[in-house]
């Protein structure tokens, strides 16, 4: 199945609508709702059917700190990053996370949690598609 970014952009509103009581929740909310849109993601074959989970508990250890001053994006980017790469070992030697860095965009406090959802939706989705798996002899295939 294909990726979803809907599902992404339904799971980072609920974030930025509910409040946190600690950065451990945050990070798990984070971690979650990425999970929640990855999952779907075929990469044949199945090296290891846990990946995702393994993947989602690496990017909330990647989140830690995510609370501090100016820590926001740069953790979440570093999140993101964790994530990808952690599927992609774990379906070696057939996948190669994306070869570009996480640029999320500056997002300011603001009323319209949608907003910042959607931007960060649109990069995390535009960038994790250049992502591929490839089984020889054809061409790598994006993860999509």
């Amino acid at each position: 199945m294909p990726l979803a970014p809907p599902v992404l952009l339904a799971g980072l509103v609920d974030i930025f609508n509910n409040p946190f009581n600690s950065e451990a929740e945050a990070a798990q909310a984070w971690a979650n709702a990425f999970k929640k849109y990855m999952t779907p993601l075929a990469i044949p074959p199945p090296t290891n059917p846990q990946r995702h989970a393994l993947a989602a508990k690496a990017m909330q250890a990647a989140l830690v700190g995510m609370s501090a001053p100016g820590a926001g994006v740069v953790t979440l980017q570093k999140g993101f990053t964790v994530y990808a790469a952690t599927v992609a070992l774990n379906s070696a030697p057939i996948s190669v996370p994306p070869p570009a860095p996480l640029i999320l965009p500056a997002f300011p406090p603001t009323s319209d949690p949608v907003s910042v959802a959607s931007a960060i939706t649109t990069a995390v989705s535009t960038w994790i598609i250049t992502g591929t798996f490839t089984i020889p002899p054809a061409p790598p295939i994006p993860w999509a």
